[in-house]
């Protein structure tokens, strides 16, 4: 009697730690947009919302224009189309939240009540506030947490699973990894001597021959099928140009600066240990496969993150540790857990956390303003759609939307451009001879480059180029323009660059005190490099 009293006392303890972890969540997650190619997916779906029509090739350059483009983010960019359309981008960062608490609700569903289930959450959300972003990639997490639920409930619950494979395929282009999952189960059921039954596996066999199927009901039929191959051979592959300029195609550093990473990796592998031993064969193939993909990118780490941690959380083997520990052993980890997440949730709270990392994150909701030019769109709106501009890639995005009447040169829609286009793009940016070469074949009267990154650093000789003028400048970009073209725009001179820069500082008078001074000392890196 006494023994279950102590054991209603602790369990009621684990309530503590709940409430800061949900807090924690909740912070991390509560971050304003600082994503560059969100914005063509929001100018998509205000199209698609606009016009009532698909899109079968590329609109938005002038470089790829007409080429075909399978564009499988659709209700992703409907949703946050009619999100930003009533609530703004206030809103957005709220449906951010949202998904990320829905994607936590359905992981941790069935989990063990147990020490170890709030030491695997602190731990998962540690991992997660690396990469926390509104991207289509959110509902293929959610959509894979669903499938893992859904197929490790004993319920016939599976057969609902093709007409949730045709949602997954028209919200975001890595689909093709539910029937994989499928695929795992009817591996599991057809070869685990306990479990196989020709009916059970001839269930799953069916399930899994229909949700290939449903992923051909999307706007590109059976043709759009095959192009998730096209998709993965850049995403694992080992030597393309995208893994080697693309920090998020780039392999982690699980020793160095994503060695958080690292800690998860092996939690994975003693946990990966025990199911194999216990013949949890899908379990087993879950985390491999998604471990690989992690492994290979480190963009995919939260596919392995969110699709291991329902089979954690369930696992006998945190349920046989606890039951080594004393009372007052759970009690100091517990004081730990709560701990952690209150310093976590402080340091993430008051950006102290993305400031010593070097982060472009930061609390709050809306718009980053230390990541985008708010003054930018207004500047290009006095530049006439007849402009063959050449943008860095990573303003691509949102110069679609900040910018819908000019056509960009370059932006993060992968599939759209070639390969051979891609590294056309880097030896133009890298190499001023190279651009000026190139710059006659396309035309070229405009340039945007983000400095503020670095990206494009050997144009900013473009300044000394007699046949380039520097047209604009802020915290975050530099504009040249070809001379003679735009005789409406006054460019910027070492002579009336003073009453320029006076009017820019003035707009940050409502940063936070270490971001202006961040911005300021970008700013005059921009004018050390420009001779101003």
């Amino acid at each position: 009697m006494m023994q279950a009293v102590k054991q209603t006392r602790l369990l009621s303890l684990y309530r503590l730690p709940d409430l800061f972890l949900f807090i924690l969540l909740f912070l991390i997650t509560f971050t304003p947009l600082s994503n560059f190619d969100f914005f063509w997916h929001l100018k998509t779906g205000d199209l698609m919302l606009a016009q009532g029509h698909f899109f079968y090739s590329d609109p938005f350059s002038y470089t790829a224009f007409d080429a075909p483009w399978f564009n499988f983010h659709i209700l992703f960019q409907v949703s946050v189309s009619l999100i930003h359309r009533y609530f703004g981008f206030n809103g957005l960062t709220l449906y951010q939240v949202f998904l990320f608490f829905l994607i936590f609700t359905v992981c941790c569903h069935d989990g063990k009540n147990t020490l170890g289930s709030r030491l695997l959450i602190l731990f998962a959300l540690l991992c997660l506030s690396k990469r926390h972003m509104l991207r289509p990639e959110l509902g293929t997490i959610l959509f894979l947490v669903l499938y893992i639920r859904i197929l490790l409930s004993p319920s016939k619950k599976f057969f609902f699973l093709p007409l949730l494979q045709i949602l997954f395929t028209n919200t975001h282009s890595a689909f093709y990894l539910g029937p994989v999952l499928i695929l795992f189960k009817f591996l599991e059921s057809f070869f685990h001597r306990k479990l196989f039954s020709p009916a059970v596996s001839g269930r799953y066999g069916m399930i899994l021959f229909f949700s290939v199927l449903a992923c051909a009901v999307s706007p590109y039929g059976f043709k759009g099928m095959l192009f998730p191959v096209a998709l993965v051979s850049k995403v694992t592959g080992m030597e393309d140009v995208y893994k080697k300029t693309i920090l998020e195609f780039a392999s982690p550093d699980l020793l160095g600066k994503d060695w958080i990473y690292g800690l998860y990796f092996v939690l994975c592998i003693a946990f990966l240990v025990r199911f194999i031993k216990d013949r949890n064969y899908f379990a087993s193939l879950v985390i491999l496969f998604t471990g690989f993909l992690a492994f290979s990118a480190a963009r995919n780490f939260n596919l392995l993150l969110f699709c291991s941690l329902p089979f954690l959380l369930q696992s006998d083997l945190q349920v046989r540790l606890e039951s080594l520990m004393g009372s007052i052993a759970k009690k100091i980890i517990l004081a730990g857990v709560v701990m952690i997440a209150v310093l976590y949730g402080y340091l993430f709270a008051s950006n102290r956390y993305y400031l010593e990392h070097a982060l472009v994150e930061r609390s709050g909701w809306g718009i980053n303003r230390t990541v985008f030019s708010d003054s930018l769109p207004d500047f290009l709106k006095g530049i006439p759609s007849t402009a063959r501009m050449f943008n860095s890639m990573s303003l691509g995005g949102y110069l679609i939307y900040h910018a819908p009447h000019l056509k960009v040169f370059y932006d993060g829609r992968l599939d759209v451009y070639s390969e051979d286009f891609y590294r056309l793009y880097l030896k133009m940016i890298s190499d001023h001879d190279v651009f000026t070469a190139q710059a006659k074949r396309f035309r070229i009267d405009l340039v945007i480059l983000n400095h503020s990154i670095n990206e494009g650093a050997p144009l900013m000789r473009l300044k000394d180029d007699p046949d380039w003028e520097l047209a604009y400048l802020d915290y975050h970009t530099v504009v040249f323009m070809k001379k003679g073209s735009f005789p409406g725009l006054q460019p910027i001179t070492s002579a009336n660059k003073d009453v320029y820069l006076a009017a820019l500082l003035k707009r940050t008078a409502d940063f936070a005190p270490c971001d202006r001074e961040l911005m300021k000392e970008v700013l005059f890196l921009a004018l050390e490099k420009l001779s101003l």
